[in-house]
């Protein structure tokens, strides 16, 4: 959620590093949970794109590789077609 943009949030930081990739998702918790860069104010699914930018930079990763694994993953867990 957005609570891994906080840069002071160096053991949830540490935890994201750890996950492996089959286990990893994200979610924007909208409207709580705002990313750090757009405090205040509400979360809005959107801003997914800021916690996916975020986890690629701590797993040094690009964007897109994250949310390619997270999509593989949810549809995964959803058994969505």
């Amino acid at each position: 959620s957005g609570a891994v943009t906080n840069p002071n949030r160096t053991r949830l930081h540490r935890a994201v590093r750890a996950v492996p990739d089959e286990f990893l998702l994200v979610e924007t918790d909208s409207p709580d949970q705002t990313p750090w860069n757009r405090r205040p104010g509400p979360n809005h699914p959107a801003f997914l794109i800021d916690i996916i930018s975020t986890i690629g930079a701590i797993r040094d990763q690009s964007p897109e590789r994250i949310a390619q694994i997270t999509a593989d993953n949810a549809i995964r867990l959803f058994a969505a077609p």
